[in-house]
């Protein structure tokens, strides 16, 4: 096995250590030549990057086996258990306790370091299948989550995202599609709300108003370019 510290690390990037070096381009799976034979990485990371989020003081394990990554991830801001599947493309499910996502870019850039150079890249990240109890975005707390997304060749689809809280129903459906740049997000969002003062923030009119909104909107970049001033729809 494997243990230590590390100041910060991408999760992604270790899953491929732990499987032995299969993610090193070998043929047909089979480990690389500088295939390691780990049976367990347990990591404590000052900063773990997860597609496009960084998070605190979390602890990783990943233990290889039955053609797939178990992973187990426990810190303030991320914790519950992932099963990656050793397959090229096969969709990575997960049950989440806690998600506290902040974006990656703009954590570094506040802390006064050098802002990562490399844009993610929406079509690297897999397939997702993910439950999680307490989804907070920028510190915004969401409720419960239900994802499901899959890959294009370009970039990814999301085809189920459920946002379930006291009072509040949304569903959302989009798209990420090209990287940095090039990127463009796109999404639809069905709203059942009973208090649309609580969920948008706001006060005076919209002070504990109900009912149903649908939205469709897009802007250049990736879900985390998100602004209101770039807004089309």
């Amino acid at each position: 096995g494997g243990g230590g510290r590390a100041a910060q690390r991408d999760a992604l990037g270790w899953s491929g250590v732990a499987r032995g070096g299969q993610d090193s381009g070998a043929p047909d799976g089979q480990p690389g030549g500088d295939a390691l034979a780990l049976r367990e990485i347990d990591l404590l990371a000052a900063q773990l990057e997860l597609a496009g989020g960084v998070f605190p003081d979390t602890r990783l394990r990943l233990t290889p086996g039955n053609a797939r990554l178990a992973g187990q991830l426990d810190g303030p801001a991320l914790a519950g258990q992932i099963a990656v599947p050793d397959a090229q493309g096969a969709t990575v499910v997960g049950s989440l306790s806690r998600l506290h996502w902040r974006n990656a870019a703009a954590a570094v850039a506040g802390e006064g370091g050098a802002v990562p150079a490399e844009p993610i890249d929406p079509a690297q990240i897999p397939p997702l299948a993910l439950q999680v109890a307490d989804l907070r975005v920028a510190g915004r707390p969401l409720g419960s989550a239900l994802l499901r997304s899959r890959q294009l060749a370009d970039g990814l689809q999301v085809d189920v995202l459920q946002l379930r809280r006291k009072g509040q129903v949304i569903d959302l459906q989009g798209s990420w599609r090209g990287r940095g740049a090039e990127g463009r997000t796109a999404l639809q969002m069905q709203v059942d709300s009973q208090d649309f003062g609580e969920l948008f923030g706001a006060q005076g009119q919209l002070r504990g108003g109900q009912g149903q909104l649908t939205l469709a909107a897009a802007w250049p970049g990736g879900p985390q370019d998100f602004s209101l001033a770039r807004l089309d729809g």
